[in-house]
């Protein structure tokens, strides 16, 4: 039989809690050293969690809001333009 240890026995080695202090070095080189400053308002934390899930959440509509945007200003020839990038007649 093999020689296998409990969580609860690793839990009080010395590797957990070297792991743990490391741990929290690296927390505290990340919080004070970062240069993502905006990361740590309140608002930068939720833009960040809400586009780290889903990214497309916002660039679909942000697409849809420039397409209508343009086609507003530039009118009927937007339909031309884009066809004519995207290798259309």
């Amino acid at each position: 039989m093999r020689n296998v240890r409990k969580f609860s026995d690793i839990r009080g080695s010395d590797f957990y809690s070297d792991l743990r202090r490391r741990l929290e070095e690296n927390r505290k080189l990340y919080r004070d050293g970062s240069p993502f400053v905006v990361f740590n308002t309140p608002f930068g934390k939720f833009v960040a969690s809400y586009l780290g899930v889903n990214p497309w959440k916002v660039l679909v509509p942000l697409s849809f809001l420039v397409v209508i945007g343009l086609r507003l200003i530039i009118g009927a020839g937007f339909s031309e333009i884009v066809l004519r990038i995207l290798g259309g007649e």
